[in-house]
């Protein structure tokens, strides 16, 4: 699997540790990003 840090906004707000990555045995991309930290919303 891999992944990378990167940086999501949005309009109002910024999660600068999303990750993106890809997972070879199911075959599919992702992206994690909680730009509140309190709520992960």
């Amino acid at each position: 699997m891999s992944r990378h840090t990167v940086t999501v906004k949005t309009d109002t707000e910024a999660d600068e540790d999303a990750v993106i990555g890809y997972d070879p045995p199911l075959r599919t991309f992702f992206v994690q990003a909680f730009p509140n930290e309190e709520t992960d919303e």
